[in-house]
């Protein structure tokens, strides 16, 4: 009978933890969870008429207010990731009484998810550079991938836009830059081959391209695009998600208006979660005239996002306009994005040397199809060139995005790999050894116009001799020799060196006519 009756009290016990543990959301640290709110008030404009917030209050004090989006029919959404291990209480506020006024608890556990690594952020140790929340390293490596929200839009499971996105990350790139919304190239109008993407079957507002309404937006092509950022969340890809595009063909909501408002605001609330979000006003926001009008939507987004994610825009450095540098606008701004092709060496220098931030050149050069055509007129180069010009912002302290012709614009050609992608790999791989992050730009150590250094003196460098051969190296405060490794940029070979000093170090590449690399350490 005491066995029985002890069975008994302990089943419940369980009993009564399962569903206590049922009643309590689990979420794993820094992974995005949907709260689900229901109203049976009918609205004639939801997206208009009402909104919801929720402040979650977590461990250490921590609190985050939250806005939440509208989801369709009688559901609206806040989408949360806890920043810390425990307990999280939340409350909404709405003027629906149906929504406001919701209370419940949420438990945090650890992240298992080899790929996540929390809220990418500067590294304030080394302000030029990027870091995660977790302390893992962050090297920018960047792919032009503008339309991919806009692919697969007819296939729920997304084979063409996992196929590319894997394609790109099994080669070392970790970042994507994607546009929130567009419609059509003037080189491609309309459907000019089976990839061809614009314009696309759902747009970003009810209506057609020639008539949106913008009072509200469309639920079903916002979903498609949650669809695309889970695939890049789950790949440990960061999203660089561009608000607005000028030259694609998109008629906009009047700037600064209520529904311009609405369609940023609501890019920020559905999105903010994920940790790995880079937020950029424009592509090429030099083609906005208003100065005021980019600094009113660069504080829209600041002032919403509750995580504090990266905010920059792309190239506003063009028709006699340079605003990223400015003190109003550069206190909103996290890091510079700049875009050039020529003496790029030189132009990210001179930026780096400007302000203590991170600097990026997107669009160093364009690489020419696999079957030498182009997306349209243009600076199309090879393979060879276009890896160089990057090594080439890499050597000067900066970052660098990768642009192939037929994955940038509507025309994205999922299953083509790139020629010789696989430079990115050897790239990318090459400077994970490193201590990249902790080197500056050091060209006086090395003699020759095409050869460059970054170096942490005394300790660790890196020497890029762009076509290979020999150049006398000048070392100081080096205590006794140090261990060098070679790599050749276009095979991913390797071959060990040593024997390197104080003084003049005469360098010689294993390889001839060949970008080559030294990484130099103790």
């Amino acid at each position: 009978m005491m066995i029985l009756l002890r069975t008994l009290k302990t089943t419940a016990l369980f009993l009564v933890m399962t569903l206590s543990m049922i009643a309590q959301q689990t979420v794993e640290q820094w992974h995005q969870f949907d709260l689900l709110f229901d109203s049976p008030i009918e609205y004639s404009n939801p997206f208009m008429e009402v909104g919801i917030t929720a402040t979650f209050e977590g461990p250490g004090g921590e609190v985050l207010t939250i806005p939440g989006f509208y989801k369709g029919g009688n559901n609206w959404v806040v989408r949360f990731a806890p920043t810390q291990i425990g307990e999280w209480s939340y409350t909404t506020v709405s003027e629906d009484p149906q929504l406001g006024g919701q209370t419940g608890k949420l438990l945090c556990v650890k992240n298992n998810h080899q790929n996540v690594h929390g809220r990418l952020m500067i590294d304030e140790q080394n302000k030029r550079h990027f870091k995660y929340e977790d302390g893992s390293r962050f090297f920018l490596m960047g792919a032009e991938i503008n339309w991919l929200a806009l692919i697969d839009m007819q296939d729920p499971d997304l084979v063409k836009t996992r196929q590319i996105i894997d394609m790109y990350a099994d080669r070392g790139f970790n970042t994507v830059l994607i546009n929130a919304y567009t419609n059509d190239t003037t080189w491609r109008r309309g459907k000019t081959e089976d990839e061809d993407w614009g314009p696309p079957p759902l747009h970003a507002w009810p209506g057609s391209p020639d008539n949106y309404d913008f009072s509200k937006l469309n639920p079903e092509y916002w979903e498609h695009f949650d669809k695309v950022m889970d695939t890049l969340f789950e790949k440990g890809m960061v999203a660089y998600i561009y608000f607005k595009v000028y030259n694609k063909l998109v008629d906009w909501p009047e700037k600064g208006s209520k529904y311009d408002e609405l369609y940023f605001s609501y890019i920020v609330a559905r999105y903010q979660a994920y940790p790995g979000i880079i937020w950029s006003f424009s592509k090429e926001s030099y083609y906005e005239p208003d100065h005021d009008y980019i600094l009113k939507m660069l504080d829209l987004i600041a002032s919403q996002d509750a995580y504090d994610r990266l905010i920059t825009t792309h190239d506003d450095n063009g028709r006699g306009k340079d605003f990223a540098f400015d003190g109003e606008y550069g206190q909103i701004l996290n890091f510079y994005t700049d875009q050039t092709q020529r003496d790029v060496h030189n132009n990210t220098f001179e930026d780096y040397l400007r302000k203590e931030w991170p600097i990026s050149n997107m669009e160093p050069g364009y690489q020419r199809g696999n079957d030498g055509t182009n997306t349209y007129g243009g600076d199309n180069i090879s393979p060879e060139r276009l890896v160089k010009r990057i090594y080439e912002v890499i050597m000067a302290g900066g970052y660098a995005t990768y642009y192939y012709t037929w994955h940038a614009w509507d025309v994205v050609r999922t299953a083509e790999e790139p020629e010789n992608l696989v430079y990115y790999q050897y790239l990318t791989e090459f400077f994970g050894k490193t201590q990249w992050y902790a080197m500056a730009p050091a060209d006086e150590l090395i003699r020759g116009s095409e050869n460059h250094c970054l170096a942490n003196a005394g300790s660790e460098y890196i020497i890029y001799l762009g076509n290979g051969g020999s150049a006398p190296l000048t070392l100081e405060g080096v205590s006794g020799h140090l261990q060098g490794t070679w790599m050749n940029a276009y095979t991913g070979e390797t071959r060990e060196y040593v024997g390197i000093s104080n003084g003049t170090n005469l360098l010689n590449s294993p390889w001839s006519d060949t970008p080559s690399l030294l990484w130099i350490r103790k």
